[in-house]
């Protein structure tokens, strides 16, 4: 198949297919970023599940013919990705989030003349693959690139205006108590966790409970495992809790109604996508991390960056009372930042 040089925008309404390749993080950063599309102009979006079936010894492979090749075959997408169905019709814009999805993307585009999007790690794709590129890495240089605030998330301050106080009556929260929300994920390839580590935790929110009189929201996630909740359980102090939602008993998603009732969000920093959407909330944040941590660029480069600009504060499991003193120094968000990236990415997609 010849590849067709890309079209101007059509008028509106746009055709934005979004991919899914599985990965609940992935997917919801490609919706924030129709979300805030949605705001900007009209369009008629499609999710599209895009399974990716290539083994981990040949994704290599695919990759490498991938970035070199004018013309991908139909046949290789069809082979890497599993019972594909597109929709009727085409694109204006492929949006894709997560290494699994280039493939398929850059074939849609050779395919429909089509614009396409990608948000997060673009490594190892080089960035020149991309009609743009949506990041909170500094790619010097490149044109076509959006810097991003972290990740981009579906979650906007204006989630959680009129929602406050609602919801922590739900938990039990006086209107003027001080809340804290603590968002708990686990070990990752970045994040080494010792028990000593979560001990510091569980001390840091005893703590602040007899200095300050915080109370606090707490969900682990999926990542936590029981070991850690059983060691949480036993080293807080019951009455630090408004509410408690440990995963491996009794799972399911509070981060919404904490992020709106919160004052303060604390969040292991494991999770570049449970920090995403703590910042993006327009909530103080407070990343905390273990003693030790595996160098990781993408994770350190975009961390770091949120810290630069003050909408994190960095801690590690001991540092939960000193950040009390420090939260002043942050600068949460006020607006919604998908607005900026659409607006940016509409700028940078020339209109018929």
């Amino acid at each position: 198949m010849n590849a067709v040089p890309n079209q101007a925008l059509p008028a509106q309404p746009l055709s934005v297919w979004v991919l899914d390749e599985g990965r609940r993080g992935h997917l919801n950063q490609s919706l924030g970023l129709l979300d805030a599309l949605a705001r900007h102009v009209e369009v008629r979006s499609e999710v599209v599940p895009a399974r990716y079936v290539v083994p981990g010894w040949l994704r290599t492979v695919v990759r490498t013919a991938v970035i070199r090749s004018r013309d991908i075959p139909d046949g290789l997408i069809r082979r890497c990705y599993r019972d594909l169905r597109l929709p009727s019709g085409r694109p204006d814009i492929v949006i894709s989030s997560g290494g699994r999805s280039v493939p398929l993307a850059l074939w849609l585009r050779q395919r429909f003349a089509c614009r396409q999007v990608y948000l997060g790690e673009v490594r190892p794709y080089p960035t020149r693959l991309f009609d743009v590129l949506l990041t909170p890495v500094a790619q010097p240089g490149a044109a076509h690139v959006v810097p991003t605030e972290l990740l981009v998330t579906r979650v906007t301050p204006h989630d959680f205006d009129l929602a406050r106080n609602a919801t922590r009556a739900t938990f039990g929260v006086g209107e003027n108590e001080c809340t804290a929300a603590i968002l708990i994920g686990g070990a990752s390839r970045s994040h080494v966790f010792r028990d000593s580590d979560w001990r510091e935790l569980a001390n840091g929110i005893n703590a602040t409970r007899a200095q300050y009189g915080w109370r606090w929201l707490l969900t682990t996630s999926p990542r936590t495992g029981p070991g850690v909740e059983a060691l949480l359980q036993a080293s807080i102090d019951p009455g630090a809790l408004s509410n408690a939602v440990w995963w491996g008993e009794q799972p399911h998603s509070v981060v919404r109604q904490y992020l709106a009732a919160a004052d303060v969000v604390y969040v292991t920093s494991d999770s570049l996508t449970m920090v995403s959407e703590a910042v993006a909330s327009g909530k103080p944040t407070v990343a905390v991390r273990p003693h030790k941590i595996r160098h990781s660029a993408y994770v350190e480069d975009a961390l770091g960056a949120a810290a630069d600009n003050r909408r994190i504060l960095p801690v590690t499991c001991d540092g939960l009372p000193a950040s009390a003193g420090s939260l002043e120094t942050l600068r949460p968000l006020t607006q919604a930042p998908g607005d900026r990236y659409a607006g940016a990415l509409l700028d940078l997609l020339p209109s018929g």
